[in-house]
C-alpha cells in the first residue's frame, strides 16, 4: 500500500503553503471519487459455504470499503442480485443457491447452502474515509488523474496563496479524461486494478 503523501510530489509545487492534511484529505477525496466512478478497483473473494449458514463476511481490510457487488459465481454459475431487504421476506429453506444479496460486508445466499460450494464474489472497492494508504496499483495506474482531482480541489479553496479557478478547471478536465480512459478499460475487461483473492475469513490474500 502507498501513502498518500505519495502524491505529493505531483501537487505541492502548484500548492504552496498548502498543509499537508489538508493535501491527504484532497488526495483521499479524489481517490474515493475516481474508484467510485470507475469501479476500476476490484477484488475477488474465494469462499467455501458450509451447510446451512447463508451469510459469509467480505472483508477488504480497514483502509477499504466495498462499493458494489459486480458478479457472484458458484463454479461458472453466476447467481442473482437482489435487495436485502427482498431476500429477507424469503421464507427459511435450503438448497443449490441461486440468489445473492450484500448488506455491508456480509454476503447473504438463497437458499441456504445444503452442501458445500465453492463461491467466488467480485466487488468494486474505493478507499475507506480514514484510509492513509492507497493500493500500490491504483497509483501506480491512476496517480496522474487522481492528483489532478486533488489539486483541483485544493485550488478551488477561497483565499488562498494557491487559489486559481482557471487552473483548476484545467485539472477537473485531466479527472474526466482519467474516469473516462479508466471506465473503459473496465468495460474492456481490463479491470485488473489492485486484483485480490482473499479466502472467506479476510486472511490471505494473493497478489498476481
Amino acid at each position: 500500500m502507498a501513502a498518500l503523501s505519495e502524491l505529493f510530489t505531483l501537487i505541492r509545487a502548484e500548492v504552496p503553503e498548502c498543509s499537508d492534511p489538508a493535501m491527504e484529505f484532497a488526495v483521499r477525496s479524489a481517490a474515493r471519487l475516481f474508484c467510485r466512478n470507475t469501479h476500476c478497483l476490484q477484488q475477488t473473494f474465494a469462499l467455501t459455504t458450509v451447510a446451512g449458514t447463508a451469510q459469509y463476511t467480505l472483508d477488504p481490510g480497514v483502509e477499504l470499503s466495498i462499493l458494489a457487488v459486480r458478479g457472484v459465481h458458484i463454479d461458472a454459475t453466476p447467481l442473482l442480485p437482489e435487495r436485502y431487504e427482498l431476500l429477507q421476506s424469503i421464507p427459511d429453506m435450503e438448497g443449490y443457491p441461486h440468489i445473492y444479496a450484500l448488506s455491508g460486508e456480509t454476503l447473504y445466499l438463497e437458499p441456504t447452502p445444503d452442501d458445500v460450494y465453492d463461491v467466488t464474489a467480485r466487488v468494486a472497492l474505493l478507499p475507506s474515509r480514514s484510509a492513509a494508504t492507497l493500493s500500490d496499483s491504483l497509483v501506480a495506474r491512476w496517480d496522474e488523474p487522481i492528483a489532478a482531482k486533488a489539486k483541483s480541489m485544493l485550488m478551488t479553496m477561497p483565499g488562498k496563496a494557491w487559489s486559481n479557478l482557471e487552473r483548476a478547471r484545467l485539472y477537473q478536465q485531466q479527472f474526466v479524461n482519467g474516469m473516462i480512459q479508466a471506465k473503459g478499460e473496465v468495460m474492456l475487461g481490463a479491470d485488473s486494478t489492485a486484483r485480490v483473492v482473499a479466502n472467506s475469513g479476510g486472511g490471505q490474500r494473493l497478489w498476481p
